[in-house]
């Protein structure tokens, strides 16, 4: 797949980014980047740039990784319903048959009670 060039600028550096991913996409992280580092370099006067992109990467990378985690328990827990399912669906399967053979019992036993 062709890389895009994109021009962005985050906390008053211009940057390019080398990307698969489409114009826009790269446009919207660079400015939830720039957002963040704002919003904390307003919280106080003595934070640097450099200070506040580190206490940004440190807030995606937490976001990540807590995100990641729900989405693990997430896909455990959809495996464990899907065998659930595949259980229930072998047990139904079973007692259908069960439930055939007993219908055919009950039919040969009143065809036997008719004929008597």
């Amino acid at each position: 797949m062709a890389k895009n060039r994109v021009r962005v600028n985050i906390a008053g550096s211009s940057y390019v980014v080398l990307s698969e991913e489409n114009e826009d996409y790269i446009r919207t992280i660079s400015e939830d980047i720039d957002k963040k580092i704002n919003d904390i370099k307003k919280s106080s006067t003595d934070i640097s740039s450099l200070m506040a992109a580190i206490l940004t990467a440190m807030d995606f990378c937490d976001f990540y990784k807590k995100s990641t985690s729900v989405s693990s328990e997430f896909s455990n827990k959809i495996q464990t319903y899907i065998n659930a399912n595949e259980s229930l669906r072998q047990e139904n399967s079973e007692l259908r048959k069960k439930i055939s053979d007993l219908e055919m019992k009950l039919q040969a036993l009143s065809i036997k009670s008719n004929i008597k």
